[in-house]
């Protein structure tokens, strides 16, 4: 008969392993064979916790502590209950009670850490996670966590080191290299984050989000060619995936490739029939290449699906029947602008206002027209379609 810590060191075992069932089965024989010991109800409150039962691991936790009250252990875990549910000032007094009582247990350094980070207490938080790292160096995650704090308190050299000594002790974690990769991007080191994420692509083919990323990376240094063949490589992985679809038009539209193009927008929209996206793309692809029936109809579809808060498929759509000569598809353009005026963003509403100045032109509402067009002039300083509204003005001069 195994003894309770025999018992308690092949629970961990199958916690570490992710034998969730294994391992609750053990701590509950370990439990049963000390009960004098927390050790046991405390494995059993762990494995409710990692599967969301915060109520089952609370009801063990405060049992724990009322004999227990001074257990490290169940105070940190106890505050992991209470951050569960969204309370963090009382899962932190758990987690400052848990250092305090025993200041050599990693977990609750680095609990507190996270606690501290998550109220934005930066220095607190880079402290406590510097001394979890200390005392466990080999824990992924206490590195991971250090560095996402170093991050968000714009500390990116010590974000970098953090991610990098992830990636150094488990060279399989892949949010490691995902991460190191942002972090170097944002700290204007382009060029190793690029490598970095070449190098988690051979490490990781099947992962789309690396590849997606390198895409990115490609079109940072004005590479739109590049970018394709990354997200070639993703849809290889996720040929579902609407994004990299629409992003492969986007960018063969920036190549000059228009073939992919509407390869990538007409993949999405049969993709995703019922959304915007994808057909105010595929309206954009079809305008490039003079298509202008299909693309009043893709737009016309576009507008259709999207939300009234959506501008740019009523602006586009409105720009196109704006070519037309007759009254009915320029009052029609006019509605539209309207729409898109009321919904752009305010840094772009000028846009609308432009467009409205020039449809009520053609529709001979020249006081209209005017009224607009001074809207538009008063748009961004330097801004083109600022300088174009002022240049439309001097037509009333």
């Amino acid at each position: 008969m195994p003894t309770a810590d025999e018992l308690l060191q092949t629970a961990e075992q199958s916690f570490e392993q992710g034998d969730f069932e294994q391992a609750v089965t053990l701590f509950e024989q370990a439990h049963d064979a000390n009960p004098q010991s927390p050790d046991g109800a405390i494995g059993m409150a762990r494995v409710a916790l990692m599967l969301g039962g915060y109520e089952d691991a609370m009801v063990i936790l405060d049992r724990i502590l009322r004999f227990f009250p001074k257990h490290a252990a169940a105070n940190t875990y106890r505050g992991v209950v209470d951050e569960g549910f969204g309370r963090l000032e009382p899962a932190l007094k758990y987690y400052e009670k848990a250092a305090k009582l025993d200041p050599r247990l990693p977990v609750a350094r680095f609990n507190l850490g996270r606690c501290y980070g998550q109220l934005k207490r930066w220095k607190a938080a880079v402290r406590e996670l510097q001394v979890a790292t200390r005392q466990e160096p080999g824990n992924v995650a206490f590195w991971y966590n250090l560095g996402i704090v170093c991050q968000e308190s714009g500390d990116s050299a010590k974000a970098i080191d953090a991610f990098s000594e992830c990636v150094e002790i488990n060279p399989l974690f892949v949010d490691g290299h995902l991460t190191l990769a942002d972090v170097l991007v944002n700290a204007k080191r382009e060029r190793l984050a690029e490598e970095i994420l070449d190098n988690a692509a051979q490490l990781f083919p099947d992962e789309g989000i690396i590849h997606s990323k390198r895409a990115a990376m490609a079109a940072r240094r004005g590479d739109p060619n590049g970018a394709i063949e990354r997200l070639r490589q993703e849809l290889e992985v996720d040929p579902e995936n609407v994004d990299a679809w629409l992003n492969l038009s986007i960018f063969g539209m920036l190549a000059e490739d228009l073939e992919v193009a509407e390869e990538g927008a007409v993949k999405a929209a049969e993709l995703e029939p019922d959304g915007w996206r994808a057909h105010y793309q595929l309206g954009m692809v079809y305008d490039a290449v003079g298509l202008k029936d299909q693309a009043k109809n893709a737009l016309e579809t576009s507008v259709a699906n999207s939300p009234d808060s959506e501008w740019g498929p009523r602006n586009n759509l409105a720009l196109l029947l704006m070519e037309e000569t007759e009254e009915k598809p320029l009052l029609r353009a006019s509605a539209l602008l309207e729409e898109a005026k009321t919904h752009s963003p305010p840094e772009e509403t000028h846009i609308a206002l432009y467009n409205l100045a020039l449809v009520h032109w053609k529709l001979d509402k020249k006081k209209e027209s005017q009224a607009y067009a001074r809207q538009a002039a008063a748009g961004p300083p330097g801004d083109s379609v600022t300088e174009d509204a002022k240049r439309f003005l001097d037509n009333f001069s």
